[in-house]
């Protein structure tokens, strides 16, 4: 268990030490940005990783990036919000997307 954190750990600080994303854009971005975002992270991996399919949960409040290799998969999940929505005035907003954390399956 350690040697996965300690792994997971590893690839997010190299990761973000050469991203192109701060932490602070992490929180608001479009959803081509969170693909490349999610591209990013799939390049770091140990071994070569292919975008499998994206899509949002049936609520439409989570978007999930997967890729997969060999029996490796890794899941990039984000979570979809509306910007400057206001609902009691029917103001629909930007769709938003915030990433939340990826998940590597072995």
């Amino acid at each position: 268990m350690n040697k996965i954190i300690f792994h997971i750990t590893t690839l997010l600080i190299s990761f973000l030490a050469q991203a192109q994303f701060t932490p602070g854009q992490l929180k608001e971005l479009t959803q081509e940005q969170a693909m490349a975002f999610s591209k990013e992270i799939a390049n770091n991996a140990k071994m070569p990783l292919e975008f499998v399919e994206a899509k949002e949960n049936t609520k439409g409040n989570y978007y999930v990036v997967n890729y997969g290799g060999g029996d490796k998969k890794l899941k990039v999940i984000f979570n979809v919000f509306y910007k400057g929505e206001y609902k009691a005035l029917e103001i629909k907003g930007e769709k938003t997307y915030k990433f939340i954390k990826f998940l590597e399956l072995i």
